[in-house]
């Protein structure tokens, strides 16, 4: 199994407070999340209405496999109109499964 992230620093230029950036994000998480069946979070700049720092965790068989969907996620997100991609970090791990 493979397991890998991904860190993206995002502006919202169309967000003019706290409310209007939940609201941004709380669509752009849960259409993450449908299309690419993985977890998402906002982990960074919290109280800053037109920023946002999310982390995205995603399991795969194997890393072809993680890195087509790291691939198809960045490509989805780089599409998006509500959001302006400051800087993405692809982070990768590896998981060992032992029988016990």
């Amino acid at each position: 199994m493979s397991i890998g992230g991904l860190r993206i620093e995002i502006l919202l230029p169309s967000s003019f407070s706290l409310k209007e950036k939940r609201k941004i994000l709380s669509s752009l998480k849960q259409r993450v999340i449908n299309n690419f069946n993985v977890s998402i979070s906002e982990t960074g700049d919290n109280e800053i209405w037109n920023k946002s720092t999310l982390d995205i965790a995603i399991a795969a068989k194997d890393m072809y496999n993680l890195n087509d969907r790291i691939s198809k996620i960045k490509k989805f997100l780089m599409e998006e109109r509500e959001i302006e991609i400051i800087k993405i970090k692809t982070l990768y791990g590896e998981e060992k499964i032992e029988s016990i």
